[in-house]
């Protein structure tokens, strides 16, 4: 019996160190992750998005294309993962505002979130969301703009172009050729 309680006992401490390490190891992976998620939004916002490459980051991170690998299968996972890092950066959705009120501040946020990463920002609007994350952001825009009283097809049409427009005077001011006047409810250029 008393075997039996310290073999139990044995398994039972097993068990817990290796829930432990792989909760470190988690950790580690999501750190990971976030590193070379802002390391990637750092190379394309220094040096343009034709620069990011699995090797150009690899080397920018002091290790090998490989290890990049172990992460992420491909630039276009890069870009996917930019991308939803800008679209976490607008925070929360206020829901209850007016659709013209809640369009301007998402205006202005897709400015801070996108604002040095122009070419970002219009590759985002020309292929639209790639990844669950940024279409549970677009939803929770539509649906802040259905609270607000629109209809669901006009509440997505809504955002769909505000955002579009944003994101392409993100890449023209950038360009030098746009003008920083709200898109949204006013300004010379809306």
């Amino acid at each position: 019996r008393r075997r039996k309680e310290a073999a139990l006992a044995r398994k039972q401490e097993l068990v817990a160190a290796r829930l432990a390490g792989e909760l470190v190891s988690i950790a580690v992976i999501q750190q990971t992750w976030a590193t070379i998620v802002a390391a990637a939004r750092a190379r394309v916002a220094e040096h343009g998005l034709p620069s990011l490459s699995m090797r150009s980051l690899a080397d920018d991170l002091a290790v090998t294309p490989m290890a990049l690998y172990r992460h992420v299968a491909n630039r276009e996972g890069l870009l996917d993962a930019i991308v939803d890092d800008a679209l976490d950066r607008l925070g929360d959705i206020d829901e209850g505002l007016a659709p013209e009120v809640l369009m301007r501040r998402l205006e202005s946020r897709l400015v801070d979130a996108f604002g040095d990463l122009p070419e970002l920002a219009l590759l985002l609007a020309h292929r639209g969301p790639r990844t669950e994350r940024s279409v549970a952001v677009i939803g929770r825009v539509v649906h802040a703009l259905v609270d607000g009283g629109l209809d669901a097809e006009v509440a997505a049409r809504t955002y769909a172009t505000m955002s579009t427009l944003a994101l392409v005077r993100i890449a023209a001011a950038a360009a030098g050729s746009g003008s920083t006047a709200s898109l949204v409810g006013g300004g010379p250029d809306a």
